[in-house]
């Protein structure tokens, strides 16, 4: 569910048709990192959330964040650490002893045609270093927690940001057994390190280096309709930690999609 969209009402139609568990994507344990994604969403907003939540009967609550992202420091990992006790806390106080609290942790993975198309993948080493970091935190048997297989996350970043060298790549890796990777107990990441020094693709190249504003990209073929330009000037404001209101309730941001923004509008008059 949407943090800044849940209500009573939804809440309670909800129920209607199944009550399970609920679950919210703060992503990010602090302001100053809420700032850098451009997601306008504080911690009062989820507590307020997962405390109406609780009130009208819930008592499973996922929470979903990312590590890795562009100018993460040791305090973001301590806020998304606190933020899950907080939330156990207040678990507790409201629904007692059958409260549980699910948490998903995953690497964040640079994608094309956003703003962060410029910057890193963050080595495994470190990602497995904050993982462990938090698992050790969080105990508790009100808490749940996933984290995903690192190396797995090398991969899909190389697929998210590969060029065409890497087609290669994926047909050896295929023809070598890569055919269900998506599940941890078919992933093979030897026979896709492999497939990577068979074709001579240094993975270091498309996941550790920053990219400079002209590089031309292999995504650039495509045409999504938001400027490249604008994607870069959001890249500058989030290592300022500058926030673009959205622009559904305000001004017009200038993304390229004013015509398509336009006709939306339209509609919903």
């Amino acid at each position: 569910m949407r943090i800044d969209s849940f209500s009573i009402q939804l809440a309670r139609l909800s129920q209607r048709v199944r009550k399970t568990g609920l679950t919210f994507a703060p992503e990010v344990g602090s302001e100053r990192l809420n700032r850098v994604v451009n997601k306008n969403i504080s911690e009062n907003d989820l507590l307020n959330t997962v405390n109406l939540a609780l009130t009208e009967g819930w008592k499973r609550i996922k929470l979903y964040f990312m590590i890795g992202l562009p100018t993460e420091c040791q305090e973001d990992i301590e806020g998304i650490i606190n933020l899950i006790k907080k939330v156990e806390r207040l678990g507790k106080d409201i629904a007692g002893k059958k409260f549980s609290l699910n948490v998903s942790i995953n690497a964040f993975i640079p994608k094309s045609h956003t703003p962060f198309q410029w910057t890193t993948q963050e080595e495994e080493n470190k990602l497995n270093e904050k993982f462990n970091y938090i698992a050790k935190n969080i105990r508790s048997k009100h808490i749940s927690y996933s984290f995903p297989d690192t190396k797995m996350s090398i991969i899909e970043a190389l697929l998210a940001r590969g060029d065409r060298r890497i087609c290669k790549v994926i047909e050896d890796a295929y023809k070598a057994g890569c055919k269900f990777d998506s599940w941890r107990e078919y992933f093979k990441f030897d026979k896709w390190e492999e497939t990577l020094k068979k074709n001579n693709a240094d993975i270091s190249f498309y996941l550790y280096r920053e990219r400079e504003k002209e590089e031309i990209f292999p995504w650039d073929i495509i045409d999504c309709g938001v400027k490249k330009d604008f994607l870069w000037s959001e890249w500058q404001k989030a290592l300022k930690e500058i926030v673009t209101e959205d622009c559904r309730f305000t001004d017009c941001c200038g993304c390229g999609l004013q015509e398509e923004c336009k006709k939306v509008k339209e509609v919903q008059e």
